[in-house]
């Protein structure tokens, strides 16, 4: 029988249900680690094509657009990618949820962004006039950016993560060939956007071909209902805004550092940086394999069962054994892995990564008392937790980096993660 039959559809969602919750996040946590491989493998071999055919030059004005365009994505998704993941995985069903709100708000917003784009690029003046007009074209992107975006949302609420690695996979290998084919012809940077426009018209196909073959019943729902947008957005705010603070977060030291000691320390502290993101893989897995599984879970939003609390709890030790064991073994062989990655003139890296991979311990408890709180629909609270972590994050860095440069904003990372991590407690507590 064919792959849309709704009897088999329903067969395989019941056999995924059946599993214990435990086995279950496990599955999806390798799913979502191959993933992340494949994301990364992906980026880098897309990295290396681009700049060898484009050189210095291009690969710079190429970097430009696509920073722009990153950022663009992530303030039109306006956190609806994780209101969907969790309230769909909730009930289970697509008619009558968020998703159509979900994907007119992100259409909505892109539009916008794309208007920004055309009535400001020009005034970019450090720009040659090729790169604004592909940063025009590129912006069109976010129009199938925002169809991607719902339908992995909604495979990953479904605790599909086996389709939503095949989607990955096939925007992968599209985005690779298609590059690939045409800067083999010697085209420049207008083309590539051309090209990389249709990879991801061709992945937003492929993943809503996804949800309508293989999720039961499901159906984005075209109508527009202004009460169910707006009710959306009351609900959604607080997880965009979060998004947004996590990003500057994230960045905030490369961008003090650049403005208050200079280009060696920013770069020796971004290198360390590009060791510790890549060993988060593993919470970010197992985090993701638990959002829509404890969502599931939970009635109403504040408790959720013994089961669940039992997952989460064995979730978190494991998350922080994983933890503690990269940190110790990245603080040994700091110095070797340092100059095997980056060579001798980056050694000032590996003291800076002896102090930044610590601040492993402190995450896994600021991001696992997070999760939780967003299951049970209290992001406001992590929305809080996180301006406070930035704040303090803030001046640390003002504090530190004047007097200690490197070592400094190291220090910083290690500190506000501690202190996030402190925060969350006391909000638990509070709770």
């Amino acid at each position: 029988m064919g792959l849309s039959n709704p009897a088999r559809q329903a067969g395989q969602t019941f056999t995924l249900a059946k599993l214990s919750i435990a086995r279950r996040v496990g599955i999806n946590s390798v799913w979502l680690v191959l993933t992340r491989v494949v994301i990364q493998l992906q980026l880098m071999l897309f990295t290396l094509l681009v700049a060898r055919r484009l050189g210095v030059a291009g690969f710079g004005q190429y970097a430009f657009i696509a920073s722009v365009i990153l950022l663009g994505n992530i303030v039109t998704t306006f956190g609806t990618d994780t209101l969907l993941i969790r309230d769909v995985s909730r009930v289970r069903g697509t008619a009558g949820t968020e998703v159509p709100a979900a994907l007119w708000i992100q259409l909505a917003l892109s539009v916008v962004f794309i208007g920004v784009i055309f009535a400001g690029a020009d005034r970019l003046s450090n720009n040659t006039p090729g790169t604004l007009e592909s940063l025009k074209l590129y912006a069109l992107a976010l129009i199938p950016l925002a169809f991607y975006g719902v339908f992995t949302a909604v495979l990953r609420a479904y605790e599909r993560m086996d389709l939503y690695l095949l989607a990955n996979l096939a925007t992968a290998f599209v985005q690779i060939a298609g590059a690939w084919l045409v800067l083999h012809g010697q085209a420049g940077l207008q083309s590539l956007v051309t090209a990389l426009i249709a990879t991801q018209l061709c992945a937003a196909g492929f993943a809503g071909v996804l949800c309508y073959r293989r999720i039961p019943g499901f159906s984005i729902g075209w109508a527009i209902s202004l009460r169910a947008v707006a009710k959306t957005l009351r609900v959604v705010w607080p997880l965009a805004l979060l998004s947004i603070l996590a990003v500057i977060y994230q960045r905030l030291g490369v961008l003090m550092l650049a403005t208050q000691a200079g280009d060696a320390p920013t770069g020796w502290f971004s290198a360390a940086a590009r060791i510790v993101e890549p060993l988060k893989i593993v919470h970010f897995a197992v985090l993701g394999a638990l959002l829509p599984a404890l969502s599931r879970l939970t009635g109403n939003g504040v408790e959720v069962d013994q089961a669940a609390r039992g997952v989460f709890s064995k979730s978190f030790w494991l998350l922080f054994g994983f933890g503690a064991l990269a940190a110790a073994g990245v603080f040994l062989a700091a110095q070797p892995l340092v100059e095997l990655l980056y060579g001798a003139s980056f050694a000032p890296t590996s003291t800076a990564l002896q102090v930044m991979i610590w601040s492993l311990i402190p995450y896994t408890l600021s991001a696992s008392l997070s999760l939780l709180l967003i299951v049970r629909q209290q992001e406001r609270r992590v929305l809080l937790a996180t301006v406070l972590s930035l704040a303090a994050a803030l001046i640390l860095n003002l504090w530190l980096i004047p007097g200690y440069g490197l070592l400094g904003a190291a220090g910083a990372v290690l500190i506000g993660e501690t202190v996030q991590a402190g925060v969350f407690v006391w909000l638990g507590r509070a709770r």
